[in-house]
């Protein structure tokens, strides 16, 4: 009586070809791991062995090692084709899904800025010097407390906001500059949770608010 072997993962060129798909197609881990479970269900899944099967077979979100020359000729034949109307966003989807280019959107930017610097100003005014703001773009603070400014950083969080899932948020002081609070969280966008951050400041500092 024979035996059956149990299904190895790591020579599943399938299920590599299917990992390297969804990843240039940008979706999330959690939307990749689903399309997986569904398509590979001899294989265990979870987030932790995603990463780690994407490690295995060296597939990244985005990958900085990417020679230039060729990010350059991917984007220069899109430029002379049906690509010719597009912008820096729209070229960075097209190098992921259709030229398999997992490079930055900045490099896809500055490679565009070098090739095409005209076609790209006149398809949305990019690389134009931002214009100052007059004094009706600007607010003034009447002293401390009377204006609040609050802002949220993700950089953390890396691409797709799961590599490394911590957020910032902080809330500062307009006319002092004064840093009143930051808190380190998974997200930074949900309104309740922001407006709670802020109830419990003015709770605490009661005293000090006018």
């Amino acid at each position: 009586m024979s035996r059956i072997r149990n299904p190895t993962w790591e020579n599943d060129e399938n299920l590599k070809a299917d990992i390297q798909k969804y990843v240039l197609q940008n979706l999330t881990r959690k939307e990749v791991l689903d399309f997986l479970g569904r398509d590979y269900p001899q294989y265990a899944w979870s987030l932790p062995t995603l990463s780690r099967r994407m490690a295995y077979f060296e597939i990244k979100y985005v990958d900085y090692e990417t020679d230039l020359k060729v990010v350059e000729m991917a984007v220069k034949e899109e430029i002379s084709g049906p690509g010719q109307l597009l912008g820096y966003r729209s070229m960075h989807r097209k190098l992921r899904e259709h030229h398999q280019l997992a490079v930055p959107r900045g490099l896809v930017y500055d490679v565009m800025t070098k090739v095409d610097p005209e076609g790209l100003e006149s398809r949305g005014k990019v690389g134009q010097k931002k214009r100052h703001r007059g004094p009706t773009g600007t607010f003034t603070s009447l002293g401390p407390n009377h204006t609040y400014s609050g802002d949220g950083h993700d950089k953390l969080m890396d691409f797709m906001n799961n590599t490394f899932p911590l957020a910032v948020y902080g809330l500062q002081d307009v006319f002092s500059g004064y840093i009143l609070y930051l808190k380190l969280w998974p997200s930074n966008s949900d309104p309740k949770l922001i407006a709670r951050w802020y109830l419990e400041y003015l709770y605490e500092s009661r005293g000090n608010c006018s």
